[in-house]
Protein backbone atom coordinates (compact mmCIF):
# COMPACT_ATOMS: atom_id res chain seq x y z
CA UNK A 1 0.00 0.00 0.00
CA UNK A 2 1.18 3.51 -0.69
CA UNK A 3 1.93 5.78 2.26
CA UNK A 4 -0.93 8.10 1.19
CA UNK A 5 -3.42 5.25 1.53
CA UNK A 6 -1.96 4.19 4.89
CA UNK A 7 -2.08 7.81 6.13
CA UNK A 8 -5.68 8.13 4.92
CA UNK A 9 -6.74 4.90 6.65
CA UNK A 10 -5.01 6.04 9.85
CA UNK A 11 -6.81 9.41 9.71
CA UNK A 12 -10.22 7.78 9.18
CA UNK A 13 -9.53 5.35 12.02
CA UNK A 14 -8.47 8.20 14.34
CA UNK A 15 -11.61 10.17 13.41
CA UNK A 16 -13.87 7.17 14.10
CA UNK A 17 -12.19 6.61 17.48
CA UNK A 18 -12.65 10.30 18.36
CA UNK A 19 -16.37 10.22 17.41
CA UNK A 20 -16.80 7.11 19.58
CA UNK A 21 -15.07 8.78 22.57
CA UNK A 22 -17.26 11.90 22.29
CA UNK A 23 -20.39 9.76 22.02
CA UNK A 24 -19.52 7.69 25.10
CA UNK A 25 -19.28 10.87 27.21
CA UNK A 26 -22.91 11.79 26.56
CA UNK A 27 -25.54 11.43 29.24
CA UNK A 28 -29.12 12.60 29.49
CA UNK A 29 -32.44 11.57 28.02
CA UNK A 30 -31.52 12.97 24.59
CA UNK A 31 -28.09 13.62 23.11
CA UNK A 32 -26.42 14.20 19.76
CA UNK A 33 -22.93 13.86 18.31
CA UNK A 34 -22.33 16.46 15.60
CA UNK A 35 -19.61 16.29 12.96
CA UNK A 36 -18.76 19.24 10.72
CA UNK A 37 -16.54 18.48 7.70
CA UNK A 38 -14.80 21.32 5.91
CA UNK A 39 -14.13 20.02 2.38
CA UNK A 40 -12.77 23.36 1.16
CA UNK A 41 -9.30 24.88 1.00
CA UNK A 42 -10.20 27.64 3.47
CA UNK A 43 -10.54 27.73 7.25
CA UNK A 44 -14.04 27.60 8.76
CA UNK A 45 -14.27 29.80 11.86
CA UNK A 46 -17.03 29.63 14.43
CA UNK A 47 -18.92 32.92 14.23
CA UNK A 48 -18.45 34.95 17.47
CA UNK A 49 -22.18 34.99 18.29
CA UNK A 50 -22.95 31.80 16.41
CA UNK A 51 -23.73 29.36 19.23
CA UNK A 52 -27.37 28.87 20.12
CA UNK A 53 -29.25 26.28 22.16
CA UNK A 54 -33.04 26.31 22.39
CA UNK A 55 -32.85 23.25 24.64
CA UNK A 56 -30.01 21.37 26.25
CA UNK A 57 -26.33 22.03 26.86
CA UNK A 58 -23.04 21.48 25.10
CA UNK A 59 -21.18 18.45 26.43
CA UNK A 60 -18.22 19.12 24.14
CA UNK A 61 -18.03 22.62 22.68
CA UNK A 62 -17.54 23.21 18.94
CA UNK A 63 -13.98 24.11 17.96
CA UNK A 64 -13.20 27.76 17.24
CA UNK A 65 -11.85 26.81 13.78
CA UNK A 66 -11.87 23.88 11.38
CA UNK A 67 -8.82 23.54 9.13
CA UNK A 68 -9.11 23.14 5.35
CA UNK A 69 -10.04 19.53 4.57
CA UNK A 70 -10.54 19.03 8.32
CA UNK A 71 -13.38 18.21 10.68
CA UNK A 72 -14.68 18.86 14.18
CA UNK A 73 -16.85 16.68 16.42
CA UNK A 74 -18.86 18.15 19.27
CA UNK A 75 -21.90 17.10 21.26
CA UNK A 76 -25.00 18.36 23.02
CA UNK A 77 -27.45 16.75 25.42
CA UNK A 78 -30.61 17.54 27.32
CA UNK A 79 -30.04 19.21 30.66
CA UNK A 80 -30.14 17.08 33.80
CA UNK A 81 -32.48 17.22 35.53
CA UNK A 82 -35.01 17.94 32.83
CA UNK A 83 -38.49 16.69 32.20
CA UNK A 84 -39.26 15.50 28.67
CA UNK A 85 -36.93 17.85 26.81
CA UNK A 86 -34.33 17.17 24.18
CA UNK A 87 -31.56 19.18 22.63
CA UNK A 88 -31.99 21.69 19.83
CA UNK A 89 -29.67 24.36 18.55
CA UNK A 90 -27.30 25.58 15.88
CA UNK A 91 -23.71 26.64 15.30
CA UNK A 92 -22.70 29.23 12.73
CA UNK A 93 -19.40 29.35 10.88
CA UNK A 94 -17.78 31.78 8.46
CA UNK A 95 -15.34 30.87 5.73
CA UNK A 96 -12.02 32.55 6.46
CA UNK A 97 -10.80 34.72 3.62
CA UNK A 98 -9.58 38.28 3.20
CA UNK A 99 -13.26 39.22 3.18
CA UNK A 100 -15.76 37.03 5.02
CA UNK A 101 -18.35 36.28 2.38
CA UNK A 102 -19.94 32.99 3.52
CA UNK A 103 -22.01 32.12 6.59
CA UNK A 104 -22.82 28.45 7.22
CA UNK A 105 -25.45 27.41 9.79
CA UNK A 106 -25.60 23.83 11.13
CA UNK A 107 -28.77 23.06 13.08
CA UNK A 108 -30.18 20.01 14.86
CA UNK A 109 -33.20 18.94 16.88
CA UNK A 110 -33.36 15.75 18.94
CA UNK A 111 -36.76 16.18 20.64
CA UNK A 112 -38.15 14.10 23.46
CA UNK A 113 -41.13 13.25 21.25
CA UNK A 114 -40.93 12.90 17.47
CA UNK A 115 -38.28 12.47 14.83
CA UNK A 116 -34.84 14.07 14.78
CA UNK A 117 -34.41 16.99 12.37
CA UNK A 118 -31.37 18.48 10.64
CA UNK A 119 -31.24 22.05 9.30
CA UNK A 120 -28.63 23.96 7.38
CA UNK A 121 -28.22 27.21 5.55
CA UNK A 122 -25.66 29.08 3.47
CA UNK A 123 -25.80 32.88 3.44
CA UNK A 124 -23.91 35.97 2.33
CA UNK A 125 -22.54 36.89 -1.12
CA UNK A 126 -20.44 33.77 -1.81
CA UNK A 127 -23.15 31.25 -0.82
CA UNK A 128 -23.79 30.16 -4.42
CA UNK A 129 -20.17 29.02 -4.74
CA UNK A 130 -20.76 26.28 -2.13
CA UNK A 131 -23.14 23.41 -1.34
CA UNK A 132 -23.88 21.93 2.05
CA UNK A 133 -25.09 18.44 2.88
CA UNK A 134 -26.70 17.32 6.14
CA UNK A 135 -27.15 13.82 7.50
CA UNK A 136 -29.66 13.17 10.30
CA UNK A 137 -29.10 10.39 12.76
CA UNK A 138 -31.75 8.21 14.35
CA UNK A 139 -32.18 7.43 18.01
CA UNK A 140 -32.32 9.26 21.30
CA UNK A 141 -28.80 8.91 22.71
CA UNK A 142 -25.64 9.99 20.86
CA UNK A 143 -27.71 10.39 17.68
CA UNK A 144 -25.18 11.11 14.90
CA UNK A 145 -25.53 14.25 12.78
CA UNK A 146 -23.09 15.29 10.06
CA UNK A 147 -22.65 18.48 8.02
CA UNK A 148 -20.45 18.68 4.91
CA UNK A 149 -19.36 21.88 3.11
CA UNK A 150 -18.03 21.65 -0.47
CA UNK A 151 -17.28 23.99 -3.33
CA UNK A 152 -20.31 23.83 -5.65
CA UNK A 153 -18.09 23.10 -8.67
CA UNK A 154 -17.59 19.56 -7.29
CA UNK A 155 -21.32 18.88 -7.72
CA UNK A 156 -22.42 20.14 -11.16
CA UNK A 157 -25.86 18.52 -10.72
CA UNK A 158 -26.55 20.50 -7.52
CA UNK A 159 -27.49 24.16 -7.25
CA UNK A 160 -24.96 26.27 -5.34
CA UNK A 161 -26.04 28.04 -2.17
CA UNK A 162 -28.33 25.20 -1.13
CA UNK A 163 -28.58 22.80 1.80
CA UNK A 164 -29.30 19.18 0.87
CA UNK A 165 -30.50 16.58 3.34
CA UNK A 166 -29.04 13.17 2.55
CA UNK A 167 -30.04 9.82 3.95
CA UNK A 168 -27.21 7.97 5.64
Amino acid sequence: MSSDVVDGVSSVSAGATFVSMVGSALIGARSVTLEVNNNTNKVLRRYPHGLHLDHGRFVRWPAAAIAPQGFDVFSAASKDPSVMTGTEGYVRYTLDDDHIRLMMTCGWDNPYFGDNRVRGRLDWPDAKAYVMFGFRGEGNTAAPFRFELFEASRFPNREGGKFYIEEA
